[in-house]
């Protein structure tokens, strides 16, 4: 390799051919050995240089399209790897290229296909100019498209799932275009699932190859024998859903799927009840007549409890049950109300409760005292004591007729002992005992 005015130019070690416009075969253990491909293809040896040893192929003035470090050779086996090995076979599209590692691959492809707005096709905008710089128009973007490939990137490995970016101007008509799909994971017109059943299982074969290195081939077979058959129960449980209309009716298509007549809130309830029993019947025909049949013999042993329930209220006509029902719904719904009063009264505090209680206590006892009978032969200490005693007039009228013929208080009477004391004490204040 040498270097002047015109730039770094490369030269053959061997035959000191200028090899800067073509492939060159640089060795890996010896230090400034480059061959080109004649002297590498004769297998040449000189000084310590020998033909085993370790090399690298590359081009010297490939220049980079859409990224650095990405020649439009690489740009284009890459291409070329995608439709032969098949998308996502990181792999093997790396094994294509040659000079590439597997995440090489996958974060170059990504990065520059598919998150650029116009994807599945690269900005033209990010081609890279002949002196190694970037145009114009991206030189003013490259931050902004930075920023806006990290954000998707981010989005993409928390959702897994490889996400097309609209350009601006289309986002109204995307959003108006929505369907259902989006929301349950099922895509109609492909059949598939977002989330598969197991849809780990793939991770086991992903980087499997067959060759004579490492792991037999008789492992790997069984491998695969495990890996169909969850493809096998994927298919079925995918077939059963759809089949059975346990999705969305949306997503059916229209000819599968079956004319339902509208059904009632309660119908619906008990249908959705029996849908962990569809697995029991071959087809889905089946299951809606059993379901039917169950849901008709429900309503009459609900019609027959109607009935019995008018005969013993002695209705024997369809108008007058009709009149009862609606009466009986009225008292039902009158005997809510009150159930809700009174929860809301237990829900009032202890305090508030006790509260409630004196001042209905003292309203009331206002009214009554000048209502009762007696109070007007009471003298105003004797109407203190009975208020403080609770008891009525007549009772402490009858309590002093009963002291004044016998000059004490009967202990036969309901009074505990402190309410006859109060009365004793009174009665010797007054000079009655």
């Amino acid at each position: 390799m040498n270097s002047n005015q015109e730039g770094v130019r490369f030269i053959c070690s061997n035959c000191e051919q200028d090899i800067s416009n073509t492939i060159i075969v640089s060795c890996s253990v010896c230090s400034k050995i480059d061959l080109c491909p004649e002297c590498f293809s004769s297998g040449a040896e000189f000084g310590t240089h020998l033909r085993s040893h370790a090399y690298s192929v590359y081009l010297c003035n490939s220049k980079p399209t859409y990224q650095k470090g990405w020649s439009v050779e690489e740009e284009m086996l890459l291409l070329e790897g995608i439709g032969m090995k098949g998308f996502g076979n990181w792999l093997g599209i790396s094994e294509y290229i040659g000079t590439k590692t597997k995440e090489e691959v996958e974060n170059h492809y990504l990065d520059t296909y598919l998150y650029s707005d116009k994807s599945p096709l690269p900005e033209t905008n990010q081609i890279i100019s002949k002196k190694g710089r970037s145009t114009k128009v991206q030189k003013k973007k490259c931050k902004e498209l930075y920023v806006r490939n990290t954000q998707r990137k981010k989005k993409h490995d928390s959702k897994h799932l490889v996400q097309r970016s609209y350009p601006k101007e289309n986002n109204e008509l995307y959003n108006k275009k929505k369907t259902f799909s989006s929301i349950a994971g099922y895509m109609p017109k492909r059949h598939d699932f977002e989330v598969e059943y197991n849809n780990e299982s793939e991770k086991i074969t992903e980087t499997m190859g067959f060759d004579d290195r490492g792991i037999p081939w008789e492992l790997k077979y069984k491998v695969l024998q495990g890996y169909n058959d969850h493809l096998k129960e994927r298919i079925r449980r995918k077939n059963f859903v759809v089949s059975r209309e346990l999705i969305y009716p949306h997503f059916l298509r229209k000819g599968s799927r079956s004319r339902k007549r509208k059904r009632s809130k309660r119908e619906k309830e008990y249908y959705n009840k029996m849908k962990v029993f569809t697995k029991c019947f071959e087809n889905n025909q089946d299951y809606e007549a059993v379901c039917q049949s169950l849901f008709d013999e429900e309503k009459l042993k609900h019609a027959i409890g109607k009935l019995k329930d008018w005969r013993e209220n002695g209705i024997t006509s369809i108008a007058e049950g009709n009149e009862f029902e609606i009466e009986k719904k009225l008292l039902l719904s009158n005997s809510k109300n009150n159930k809700r009063r009174t929860s809301n009264r237990k829900k009032l505090s202890e305090k508030s409760r006790k509260r409630l209680q004196k001042i209905t206590s003292s309203s009331t006892s206002e009214i009554e005292r000048t209502s009762l009978p007696g109070i007007q032969l009471l003298s105003e200490e004797e109407l203190k004591i009975s208020n403080q005693m609770k008891v009525i007039p007549q009772q402490y009228l009858a309590i002093k007729n009963q002291f004044l013929i016998t000059q004490q208080v009967s202990t036969s009477t309901d009074f505990d002992q402190k309410k006859i004391d109060k009365i004793t004490t009174f009665y010797r204040k007054n000079s009655w005992l």
